[in-house]
Order: C-alpha cells, then structure tokens, then sequence
C-alpha cells in the first residue's frame, strides 16, 4: 500500500511536468520560430570538480578515502512567453584512483560489498514561468533555504521534485512556497520520498512556506514553517545584521532558533526539541574575526536535507540532544595586501555532549584549517581549496580521534 502511494505521487508529478513540457512546446506549430530562438539562446553553464577526501583514524578504525572526478552540466533555455526550461547532468566518477583497503568517504556512492560506485543522475528536470513579479518552477530542481537546500559541498548535490513559487510584489519583501514530494541525496543516484528520506515507513510530502525582509542593506529577516506530513513541523527565525563602525570596521551579528514538533501521524516518533544560535563578529583590515554558540534540545535534530547558522566545522556539527558547542575563527582576505582571491582561515571549535543517559556523546574539540585561492586571467574559472581537521574526542569509549583532509580542485564555466 505504501509503494503504491510512492508510485501514485510519483505519477501524478511525472504527468503534471509532461502537461507543461507539451503547453511550452505546442505553440511552436504556430511560432516555430520563437521556440527554436528560445531553445538556440539557452545557456549551458555546469563545473569540473576533482576532490580528494581522507580521514584517518587514530584507534583502529579502518581509514577512509575518495579520490573521485566529475561535476555538473546545466542547460536552461531562454524565456519564450515567460516561460522556460532547465536540466542538470551531475556525475561523479572513481576512475580507479583509490585505495581499495580504505573505506568509502562519501564522494562516492558505497557498493554495499566493500567498494566504491560511480553516480550519475538527472538531478534537474523542471519547468519554469514568471509572471510578473511572480516565478513558478515544477520538476527536479536544486533549492536554496535554510533547512531545505543542496548542500552542494561535493559532487552531487540534494535536488528536490516538487512544486515552488517565489513572489517578490512588494518592496523589500520576498514571499516563497513549495510542495516537495521526492528527494534524491547526495550520493544517491533515485528519487525517494521526502518522508522516507526522514526516517519514515509511508510515502509523505514536505510543504513550506517563508518571508524574507530585506529593506535595508545592513538588517535581513526571515520566518520559515516546514511542514513535514506526519513527520514533524518545523518553524525557524533569523536575523542578520551588520553595522559599520568606522571606515574599516564592521560589526556583525546573526541569530535566529528552530523549534520543531511531531505532527499527525508521527511516523517517526514523538518530536519536540528546538535550536538556538547567535553568531557575532567583527570586519577589520582584511582580518574577520567570529564567535558563534549553538544549543540543541533534548532530542537531535535530523539535518539531512539541509542547515543554516548552525556551528558546523569540517567534520563535525551541533545536532545532537543536549548538545552545547561553540566556534570561535579568524580568518583573512589577502586582497588587503594585494593579493586578490586569496583567503584562508583557522578555526576552533568544541562540542560538549551529555557524559551519561540517552543522550551521551563524546565531547569533541576541532581545529580547522582552510586556504582557498580563485585563479584569473588564463586561468579564470579554476580554484583550489585545502581543508584540514583535527579532531580530539573524549567522553564514551567508542569515541576516536582522527584527521581530516580535503583537497578540492574545480573548474566553473
């Protein structure tokens, strides 16, 4: 009965992009010309990523690694009546470069037999339209809000199949919507349902609603209600704010919180937990330098689909039950001195869990180290980023220290 449900959703998607597809290309027996225009005048735009990623254990965990190549290839057709269209290839691929006695990271998919598998996957298929100030999008697409975005860190990124409509009528205000049924995770290569991907047993979808104020250029606001069907409800507020105190110092500060409850169903279980986090920081000479803390209510929080403010280092991040943890980092852009494109960063991070009960976890403290660098000229398009960690856990006996390193390497056309 539950795969049933699946195939129906999945259907009923299928033959509502279908429909569209055929109202955006039955005018061309009337206006050929148009809609080849609009098809010659798309625009193909994608990236070439070769990431290395390595984590070695101190206590006898077997180490990991993935050296994988790929990217992504987007093709998006030119507005014809307001309307048009938009695909995305993504791939990642082993090319035989790894060490077959390590375990998989995560660039790649796991075999389930002790090996590394390519994926490959039509991660956007959509259809858009804008009418005036008003833009609608159905099908297979990437999304950027807070608890529900690509994380597009590695290869291939979370896309979402669903409906979304973003209006922007009034000054300073955009008002977004959506309806999400499927799910494709990063390294998976199908579309599941968005329940499932939850946790759940049943076949359930995801609505959203948000408004964004941004009326001045130093203050941002945003409410968001996530509503996961039978699962949990999510309501989150942030505010941004910065403020400049002289000609070369500014004062930053962020804050916002999430509460989340069960809903209907509760296919997962009863829910009620929250997060808080405020962020502060200070622009001064090229050098920014930042504070942030992060609570978490007595039950983890699934962050499977997606974060935003949460303190989240390069291995590990605030989800937990009961978990306080702290971020402190400096970092600094090297255009100061005259080197454009050049930053890098260091930064230190602790996260205290509970030493006992339900909720025991092992106190973690993490130091990260960041250098990224954008070439130009010749070479524009290319960057290179190297991230090390170095983790020191304690607290319960299956806790294990390890290092960390990833080395990215990509190409944006």
């Amino acid at each position: 009965m539950v795969k049933q449900k699946g195939e129906k959703t999945l259907k009923k998607n299928k033959i509502c992009l279908v429909i569209l597809i055929v109202f955006y290309f039955v005018p061309s027996v009337l206006a050929a010309d148009d809609v080849l225009s609009s098809i010659k005048e798309g625009k193909i735009s994608g990236y070439l990523r070769n990431y290395f990623f390595s984590r070695d254990f101190k206590n006898g965990t077997t180490d990991r690694q993935d050296w994988a190549i790929g990217g992504k290839l987007h093709y998006e057709t030119a507005p014809f009546k307001g309307v048009n269209m938009g695909f995305s290839f993504y791939t990642a691929q082993d090319f035989g470069l790894n060490d077959d006695d390590k375990d998989v990271y995560g660039l790649l998919a796991d075999s389930g037999r002790g090996g590394r598998e390519g994926v490959s996957v039509l991660g956007e298929a959509y259809i858009q339209a804008q009418w005036k100030d008003t833009i609608f999008k159905l099908g297979r697409q990437e999304i950027d809000n807070p608890w529900l975005n690509a994380v597009d860190i590695r290869f291939t990124p979370n896309t979402f199949q669903g409906f979304l409509v973003e209006n922007k009528s009034f000054s300073g205000f955009t008002f977004n919507a959506g309806h999400i049924t499927d799910v494709k995770a990063r390294t998976e290569s199908k579309f599941i349902s968005l329940s499932k991907v939850l946790g759940a047993a049943e076949s359930k979808p995801m609505t959203f609603a948000g408004i964004i104020l941004d009326t001045d250029k130093n203050f941002k606001l945003q409410l968001w209600n996530y509503h996961a069907h039978d699962v949990w409800n999510d309501i989150y507020l942030r505010a941004d704010y910065n403020h400049k105190l002289t000609k070369d110092i500014t004062f930053l500060m962020s804050g916002g919180g999430l509460y989340r409850t069960d809903t209907g169903d509760e296919l997962i279980g009863s829910i009620d937990s929250y997060m808080y986090t405020l962020k502060m920081g200070l622009n001064l000479y090229g050098f920014t330098l930042t504070s942030a803390y992060t609570q978490i209510g007595d039950q983890t929080l699934d962050l499977t689909l997606g974060y935003e403010l949460l303190v989240s280092a390069q291995v590990e991040e605030a989800e937990q039950a009961d978990e306080q943890a702290w971020m402190w980092r400096l970092s600094y852009d090297f255009s100061e001195i005259g080197i454009n494109d050049l930053s890098a960063a260091i930064t230190y991070y602790t996260f205290d869990r509970p030493n006992s009960g339900s909720n025991a976890g092992s106190d973690t403290q993490e130091i990260d180290f960041d250098v990224k660098y954008k070439f130009s000229g010749k070479l524009d398009g290319w960057s290179i980023r190297a991230r090390y960690a170095i983790l020191d856990r304690e607290g319960v006996s299956s806790s294990e220290d390890l290092n960390d390193l990833r080395i990215y390497l990509s190409y944006t056309f």
